[in-house]
């Protein structure tokens, strides 16, 4: 889905977001709480979806040889 430059580039975005808004107070705000907690879920999901990839890669490699 992503790759490793995105995915991190998205992390700071995340994470800048959350300090910034929590200092600035405008965390209480519903829309950009959403809009931080969707991206949270984006990076939880993007990363499940890459350890499944690559377990089922490992298994599908050590079944061939």
């Amino acid at each position: 889905m992503f790759t490793d430059k995105q995915s991190l580039i998205l992390c700071a975005i995340v994470i800048l977001g959350f300090i910034i808004t929590g200092i600035t107070g405008l965390l209480d705000n519903y829309a950009i709480l959403f809009a931080l907690l969707t991206l949270f879920l984006i990076i939880i999901f993007n990363v499940v979806r890459e350890v499944i990839l690559n377990h089922s890669k490992k298994r599908k490699d050590k079944n061939n040889l």
